[in-house]
């Protein structure tokens, strides 16, 4: 399958393995060397102890959503 720019993914997560996975928001575009293969990704939190993050709320969604308050952690 293939994800493009915006679509969030669900995958392992790399500072926690008792915690299955969490959400990734893909950022990379398409002059990605290897698009449609690897992707560039961002997480997504519920801390807000972060000082840079970008908010996503239920109107950035098409489909879906998260079951919590969250924001992009550059």
């Amino acid at each position: 399958m293939k994800y493009e720019r915006g679509d969030v993914v669900e995958a392992g997560d790399p500072f926690n393995e008792e915690k299955p996975s969490r959400p990734f928001a893909i950022v990379n575009t398409t002059a990605h060397p290897f698009d449609g293969e690897q992707y560039i990704a961002v997480t997504l939190a519920t801390r807000t102890w972060y000082e840079e993050t970008v908010p996503v709320t239920e109107n950035d969604f098409l489909d879906g959503g998260l079951p919590k308050r969250s924001s992009l952690v550059p």
